[in-house]
């Protein structure tokens, strides 16, 4: 077998046996169909690299569907990998799935996460998770898959004024209601709605996942969060640029972290049910994220008054620590503190 694996570098080869060391029961993928959708996104593209490197060096026999919407972005992306085990889906989510092969697991994590989309491309944003789950959902039913999981988002649980130590699978809270800014939370919500409703009504073994935020060394050309703007200014050794006052709080999860914790639910999660994905040990205010990254990129940092746009794109949720405990009584533990993992990502790039 052809070792495309070494093509990458040796800290993000590192990270992707980290990640499957860290995958409970992982054995139950092997010689099994996945499909998963958005392979060009930052989570997804690491799934995708995840399975190669099963197959090649486990003898695995995976096969991966991957759907993206660009043929030639998904290419580049994956250049490295063989044909073999990789078969791409070139359309979009939101369109009727046609596909003849057998699947054994679905994986659907497509959808823009990022703040610019959600102010220029409000229904494009929510079309992914609404008639998009709904499209794999009804492949999942039709292929009498072993697993669905659908890729969701921390934001689901909305802002509170409640002071409480971390939010649990069973907290919501209202959304901002008649705002644009609501399309990506409010869509992630009726998404998981369905994911359970198909469990329920038709027995898809659909699960859902709530990612905090995550960040790793590859991301979408338009990410505009601010996690993605320092990473990209320390790696270029420019000054890092707040243009708040930080003191929102966030539940960190380096994307090697995440992506092992959604493999073990959608192997050992239970129908029906979400999982937070987060790092009890990786929390922080946004302006504590910057000061970290710029110790360890060895660039200044500050804050600045923001653009009438970034103003607009702010989050409302001021708090976002999210309970992991569900998840880890599946038997996973994370193991990138906010440090490891940012020392990650710059290697990563670096190299």
């Amino acid at each position: 077998m052809i070792k495309y694996m070494k093509k990458l570098t040796a800290s993000y080869r590192k990270d992707i046996e980290t990640a499957i060391n860290n995958t409970v029961d992982i054995e139950e993928l092997y010689g099994k169909n996945i499909l998963i959708t958005g392979i060009t996104g930052s989570v997804a593209s690491f799934l995708v690299d995840m399975l190669l490197m099963l197959d090649e060096t486990k003898d695995a026999g995976i096969t991966i569907y991957g759907l993206a919407r660009n043929e030639s972005k998904a290419i580049k992306r994956f250049s490295y990998a063989s044909s073999i085990n990789i078969k791409y889906l070139i359309q979009d989510v939101c369109d009727g799935i046609n596909l003849q092969d057998n699947v054994d697991y679905i994986i659907h994590a497509a959808g823009d996460g990022y703040p610019e989309a959600f102010r220029l491309r409000p229904v494009e944003t929510m079309t992914p998770a609404i008639q998009g789950t709904i499209n794999t959902l009804n492949l999942a039913k039709q292929k009498k898959v072993k697993s669905y999981i659908f890729i969701s988002s921390g934001e689901v649980y909305g802002n509170s004024n409640v002071k409480i130590p971390d939010k649990i699978e069973t907290n919501y809270y209202n959304s901002e209601g008649m705002s644009v800014r609501s399309c990506y939370p409010v869509a992630k919500q009726a998404a998981e709605i369905l994911c359970v409703s198909y469990a329920n009504e038709y027995e898809v073994p659909a699960k859902v996942v709530r990612l905090s935020h995550t960040y790793g060394p590859f991301v979408s050309e338009g990410d505009n969060r601010a996690s993605t703007q320092f990473i990209k200014k320390a790696i270029a050794g420019d000054e890092i640029v707040l243009h708040s006052s930080g003191e929102q709080i966030r539940s960190y999860t380096y994307v090697a972290d995440a992506a092992a914790a959604i493999l073990t639910v959608l192997i050992n999660g239970h129908n029906g049910e979400a999982y937070n994905v987060a790092n009890s040990e990786s929390k922080a205010t946004i302006l504590e994220f910057a000061k970290e990254l710029s110790t360890l990129a060895n660039v200044g940092y500050k804050q600045d008054f923001p653009s009438e746009e970034q103003y607009n794109e702010r989050s409302p949720i001021s708090s976002a620590i999210l309970n992991s405990k569900k998840l880890e009584g599946l038997g996973f533990k994370a193991s990138y503190t906010l440090k490891e993992g940012l020392r990650a990502t710059l290697n990563a790039l670096s190299e």
